[in-house]
């Protein structure tokens, strides 16, 4: 790939992949070669599991109504939460995941969280502290050194419109709820130099 002058790939696990195999020592053995091999050459990875797969996000509403409750449960980030449990839920809901970032993975150059589909606005903490907001629903949020090495607590907070909730029942709605919340999933990235970026075009 790299001879083909490809700068990037996914390593994604599908359906056929034997679920009690998934995450053993053999599979995060082959994840590291991968991810090795890939340094040495000077490439990007990502590692995609949201496939059939939870992640580890979690979620819960902030404001709720008679359909949702305030603990925090499992949820794919790729289906919106009306999907999931929260069909009349409307107003702010936190999707939460763990991070950990091995020592000297740290980018010296900051991070951002790409958002590739939302609804609507979103803001991002990093240990409860506030990291970056965006009131559009999709883009990039620069998160700059806010992450560190070890563990760190990622939350999404989305706000959606009020749809569902005034709209449940009444027949306007055509083939169901509208979507609310993260609709893709995100995916974090170091930032890259600018002489990086350059090379990447020479």
């Amino acid at each position: 790939m790299s001879d083909a002058g490809y700068q990037s790939f996914q390593i994604q696990t599908r359906l056929s992949f034997l679920r009690d195999r998934y995450l053993s020592d053999d599979y995060l053995a082959m994840c590291r070669l991968a991810a090795d091999e890939a340094a040495s050459r000077g490439m990007m990875i990502g590692v995609y599991d949201e496939y059939n797969w939870l992640s580890g996000w979690r979620f819960r509403p902030v404001t709720r109504d008679v359909d949702a409750t305030c603990s925090w449960q499992p949820i794919m980030p790729f289906d919106g939460w009306q999907a999931q449990g929260y069909p009349t839920f409307c107003g702010t809901g936190e999707y939460r995941i763990d991070v950990e970032i091995p020592d000297g993975a740290v980018s010296p150059d900051g991070w951002e969280l790409l958002l590739p589909v939302t609804e609507d606005s979103v803001e991002v903490l990093v240990d409860g502290r506030p990291a970056g907001a965006a009131p559009w629903p999709s883009g990039a949020i620069r998160l700059g050194g806010s992450l560190h090495a070890g563990v760190n607590v990622l939350m999404v907070r989305v706000t959606s419109s009020a749809a569902n909730h005034y709209y449940h029942g009444t027949g306007l709605q055509g083939d169901g709820p509208a979507r609310c919340g993260l609709l893709a999933a995100p995916v974090l990235c170091p930032v890259r130099r600018w002489h990086d970026i350059d090379s990447l075009l020479a």
